[in-house]
């Protein structure tokens, strides 16, 4: 496995944004060594993550993330570069894509359910509106010294002891990270103790993620419930308008790699029960609950 700078771990926990916010299709572990040089690839991703991070509450999420999976995410540079002078258009431009939430999501639904390609052209105007403009800032600014520093990103040698292994805890971060971009009308994001708790949300969107056995409580707004970890996930009051997140790095990237991991799935009189793996290691119950909608199942 690649190992990459901790400072850079920034990259890896929103490489999946990349794919929501503007339909990029490249790995950031595919960057070549820090070369004082931004490609076009690199202009696009860092404008993806000013959009996401244009938002303070990102930044508070991002710590807890941080803290919950033990993972050093370094955001400052980001925060940073937006408080300077000539960035000062980007929160504009982040609450009109935080606008659009409910599109967001929906595209992220078609493509769990029916594939990657399914959503291709759903968000173009979306992106043409939000993210065309900071990329233009960025390219418009390649050869400053902060703007090179900031998005030129370097890749770690084997021997290199600043590095780190990409495992478990990094894609789990990866996954709350993403659900960020796609619910960037979150109220709140609360994530578990690793044993287990109870999260109560707000009567806004909500991003929540259960580890060990946590019983959840969206309240009214569309919320986003994720598997954090290995547990016994509860929810009392999913409706229609909600979701649940799974990461694709153990479930797969469809709906279908998602129910082959199923080994239990019964209706019983408290709701939908549910049981992932062969040993159960991810179990999820829906109270009041007697169906769900295939688009209410996302995976990244």
């Amino acid at each position: 496995m690649e190992r990459y700078k901790i400072s850079r771990l920034i990259i890896a926990s929103v490489f999946a944004i990349s794919v929501v916010l503007g339909g990029m299709t490249f790995c950031p572990f595919s960057h070549a060594a820090q070369d004082g040089y931004l490609s076009d690839e690199e202009v696009r991703f860092g404008a993806a993550m000013l959009l996401l991070w244009a938002k303070p509450k990102v930044a508070e999420a991002t710590w807890a993330i941080s803290n919950a999976y033990q993972t050093e995410i370094n955001v400052q540079p980001l925060l940073d570069y937006l408080a300077m002078p000539g960035a000062a258009f980007i929160p504009g431009l982040q609450s009109i894509y935080e606008a659009n939430q409910g599109l967001v999501v929906q595209a992220a639904a078609v493509e769990t359910v029916f594939g990657d390609d399914a959503s291709e052209g759903m968000l173009d105007s979306l992106f043409a509106e939000t993210l065309d403009p900071i990329v233009s800032y960025i390219d418009s600014m390649r050869k400053d010294p902060l703007t090179i520093n900031t998005f030129d990103w370097d890749e770690c040698k084997d021997d290199d002891d600043e590095c780190f292994e990409y495992g478990i805890k990094e894609e789990l971060a990866d996954v709350c990270m993403t659900t960020l971009a796609l619910f960037p009308a979150f109220e709140s994001f609360q994530i578990a103790p690793e044993s287990g708790g109870v999260l109560y949300g707000t009567s806004g969107t909500d991003v929540l993620v259960s580890r060990g056995d946590t019983s959840l409580h969206g309240g009214p707004g569309v919320d986003a419930f994720v598997v954090g970890w290995s547990g016994h996930m509860t929810i009392d009051d999913f409706s229609p308008e909600d979701k649940l997140i799974f990461p694709a790095e153990f479930f797969g990237d469809t709906l279908e790699e998602i129910v082959s991991k199923l080994t239990v799935a019964v209706d019983t009189p408290e709701g939908l029960y549910f049981e992932f793996f062969s040993d159960g290691l991810v179990k999820i119950t829906l109270r009041n609950v007697h169906d769900i909608d295939a688009f209410q199942v996302i995976a990244y």
